[in-house]
């Protein structure tokens, strides 16, 4: 048999198709920010993921099917989840990556929202304070505050949960099934409320670390975000079942075309030897 063929990472085999119990380890954003930067070719996965977001909006959508494939691989236990990009597998990729693509966009759009709706309130609040003054004012700025606060967590555990969902199991009706998204959000409330709480800065940091380089370098940065985003997603994910959760159902492990193409090229090398 190839070389090719005894390297199942390479390729993007699953060494086990099956997918793996809940990881015992806890929550962890430092090993999600790792993740981007432990691959070999690192650097160039990076750069050539960012050439593919020049495509106007379906370099975008099929960027974000990739990821959806390395957190389906996750699942399936891949030593190198996050496959290599091949022009042959970006049709597969946009339509693996539009579930995905579609919640994010609303889940940011509602991610907006409560953080302007939480800055009405808290200004109320705030002009309550000055123009009435007294312990009536200050209960509705600390009321204002807790609402405010209250709705960003509640959006970032929906938006994580149904991004997961549409992850996993590839489909946006199934993703937004009605009564399973709450059961699951629910299952690592805190942990994952904390891990973003730390993650949203740190990948600010990461960006801004990028744009330093030059206006170019964000783009390597922001793919960069998004790899870890979904090896912290991966993560909650194994919480929630450690919490109670329903496991998620995803679809059978397959090979991408350009990995087909690759193993049927290794079986007919190995067959002419």
């Amino acid at each position: 048999m190839s070389d090719e063929l005894d390297a199942p990472p390479s390729l993007g085999v699953p060494v086990d198709p099956a997918p793996g119990p809940a990881n015992a380890a806890g929550v962890s954003v430092l090993r999600a920010l790792r993740t981007p930067f432990e691959a070999e070719h690192w650097l160039g996965r990076l750069c050539v993921t960012s050439l593919w977001l020049c495509i106007p909006v379906v370099g975008l959508i099929a960027v974000r099917g990739w990821a959806s494939e390395g957190m389906a691989r996750m699942l399936q236990n891949h030593p190198d989840p996050f496959p290599r990009l091949r022009l042959a597998d970006f049709r597969t990729h946009v339509r693996r990556g539009m579930p995905a693509a579609a919640v994010e966009f609303f889940g940011i759009a509602a991610i907006l929202f409560a953080i302007g709706a939480s800055v009405f309130l808290i200004n109320a609040g705030v002009w309550a304070t000055i123009i009435s003054g007294g312990s009536l004012a200050l209960a509705l700025l600390g009321a204002g505050v807790a609402l405010g606060a209250a709705l960003c967590g509640w959006v970032v555990l929906v938006a994580n949960a149904i991004l997961t969902r549409a992850e996993i199991m590839g489909r946006l009706g199934q993703a937004l099934g009605t009564g399973q998204v709450w059961p699951q959000a629910r299952g690592a409330w805190g942990q994952t409320l904390r891990a973003y709480a730390l993650f949203l800065p740190l990948s600010l940091g990461l960006l801004a670390l990028g744009a330093s380089i030059g206006c170019i370098g964000v783009v390597p940065a922001w793919v960069a975000v998004q790899i870890a985003a979904t090896q912290l997603r991966f993560q909650l994910y194994q919480a929630q079942l450690r919490g109670g959760a329903p496991a998620l159902t995803a679809p059978s492990p397959r090979l991408l075309p350009s990995e087909k193409r690759l193993l049927s090229r290794g079986k007919l090398e190995a067959r002419a030897k």
